[in-house]
């Protein structure tokens, strides 16, 4: 497309002072592609200055298209979880069944709980406190299991703070602080700082008969075979 030679020159006029293509259209209020911008420009030499405004300018730019980038890629993840949340919102209605919370335990202690052939009890453990209530959960759910005849172990790191770690550990399960064992300190980290501070150690819960150990082995068993 051939434009008017005033058009030209007042593009050759503002390159001439600098201006980066995107401002010379902001200026002719016009939307010339930026390749017939560069061919029309073409001969026009900028000064070291001029040539260090355009570079840092586009960086400039470059950095806001790439948050923009991100925060909609956020929006977009976020609309996805969401989207499959809502999806499989019927679930919470499957999980009121007694036999429904028998699976999500079993299936929790297999992948988490101490073995039979290695322990005789429940105990499971987890550095997650999202996993340790839901275990507490799910226990007095299917078993009547109370807080009261549950103990609990805190394994940490040899920076951590063993009271802090205790009063938070009581405050997430709702163990009162008299049911917790002394902490295990994991001499493997003395002398190594903790990096990760969200990381509040391991919390063991133990308390349960060993039949329940075994029955929740049992019912594990037979959703392997089951699928």
């Amino acid at each position: 497309m051939r434009y008017p030679q005033s058009a030209r020159d007042e593009v050759r006029n503002l390159r001439r002072r600098g201006f980066t293509y995107g401002e010379i259209n902001e200026q002719l209020r016009a939307n010339i592609p930026k390749s017939s911008l560069s061919y029309i420009c073409r001969d026009i030499v900028l000064s070291p200055a001029q040539k260090q405004r355009i570079s840092d300018l586009q960086l400039k730019e470059l950095a806001v298209l790439r948050q923009k980038a991100l925060i909609k890629n956020k929006e977009l993840l976020a609309a996805r979880i969401k989207s499959y949340r809502d999806k499989h919102l019927s679930i919470e209605i499957f999980m009121e069944s007694r036999e429904a919370k028998l699976v999500a335990l079993a299936m929790l202690y297999l992948g988490e709980g101490a073995k039979w052939q290695g322990r005789r009890g429940l105990m499971l453990g987890s550095s997650d406190p999202k996993i340790i209530k839901l275990y507490i959960s799910l226990l007095h759910d299917c078993y009547d299991v109370k807080l009261s005849q549950l103990k609990c172990r805190i394994q940490h790191r040899a920076d951590q703070d063993a009271d802090k770690l205790l009063t938070f550990w009581s405050e997430a399960t709702g163990i009162a602080k008299t049911n917790f064992y002394p902490s295990y300190i994991d001499q493997r980290t003395v002398g190594q700082k903790t990096r990760k501070l969200e990381y509040k150690g391991v919390c063991s819960v133990t308390g349960g008969s060993t039949q329940i150990q075994l029955e929740l082995e049992q019912i594990a068993g037979i959703i392997f075979e089951a699928v």
